[in-house]
Parts: structure tokens; sequence; C-alpha cells
């Protein structure tokens, strides 16, 4: 009785491993891509640190504001109602980087950083004194990164961590 209760035992923790081996997806990295992803990899449009120093002064809901475009033949309408746009940003002298929309507290005055795609191969970079008041605009750089809607979900990525973007879609500095 006490042989055939070990065989039981035993005869169940192998079949609990066997059943971890099976469903086991491993804990790699996030740039571990597998070849599924390598497809929608190649759709992947991204900008370099673009410099905002030419912002034309503006009013968004009667706030004071200011906007910036970008341009790019690749932002077609086409591409992008199939994919998800993110845009980075740092502001001011911090080498943080912030996902668009954004709110820069650390000034006396609260400035919202949003964006729009007002006409095809166009973005356009906004910022709104959310206060009443908008001081000299920052040193501020952006970037976007345009990728398949699919894509961040097959890879498991968090598009707000800059950093898990970088090394996933393998962007240069």
């Amino acid at each position: 009785m006490k042989t055939l209760s070990r065989l039981t035992l035993i005869g169940a923790f192998m079949l609990v491993c066997a059943g971890w081996l099976i469903n086991c997806k491993g804990t790699g990295s996030v740039n571990a891509i597998g070849l599924e992803t390598q497809p929608y990899l190649k759709e992947v449009i991204y900008s370099d640190w673009i410099n905002t120093d030419r912002w034309v002064n503006t009013r968004i809901f009667d706030l004071p504001a200011r906007s910036f475009e970008l341009s790019n033949e690749k932002l077609t309408t086409q591409k992008l109602e199939n994919s998800e746009i993110y845009i980075y940003s740092k502001v001011g002298e911090s080498d943080s980087v912030h996902l668009l929309p954004y709110t820069d507290t650390s000034t006396e005055n609260d400035v919202r950083f949003d964006y729009t795609n007002p006409r095809e191969q166009t973005l356009r970079l906004v910022s709104i004194g959310l206060n009443g008041t908008l001081n000299a605009p920052q040193p501020s750089s952006f970037r976007y990164v345009v990728v398949p809607k699919i894509l961040p979900s097959k890879m498991s990525l968090n598009m707000t961590d800059y950093t898990a973007v970088e090394n996933a879609l393998g962007l240069p500095e």
C-alpha cells in the first residue's frame, strides 16, 4: 500500500513538472525577438532626436501655446491607419524621456506637451501653458516612433518605457 502511495505521489509530481515544462514560456528579455515579429519590425518608422528651436506662438482653447511641425513622406494616411504613433520628449536640462502627452510641472506654470496629426505626412507638436502663461521655451527634443498596432502586444513591449522600446526596436541614440 505504501509503494502504491509513493508511486502515485511520484507520478503526480512528474505530471505537474511535465505540464509546467510544456507551458513554460521562459523569462527572456524584451529584445529576444521571435520570428513572428520580424515582419512587423520592418514596418517601424522612427526619427532621430529633433531639437525644437522654431516654435510658433498660437492659442489653444484660449490658452497660450506654441506649435512645431515635423514632416516625413512615410507618414501616409494608410500607414497611420494601421499603426500607432508614439512621441517621446526630452524637455529642459533633464535627460528624462517622457511619452506624449506629458505635463511638465517643474516650473511655476504647468506646460502640457501633446501632438496632433493635422494632415498627411505631418505631425504637429504643441506646448500649452495650462496656468494661462507660457514662459520662454525650454530646450527640448522629440522623437517619434511609428509601429504596427499589433507589434507591442506580440513583443509584450511597454511603449511608455523608452529604454525598453529603444532596446527592443534597436533604435540608435
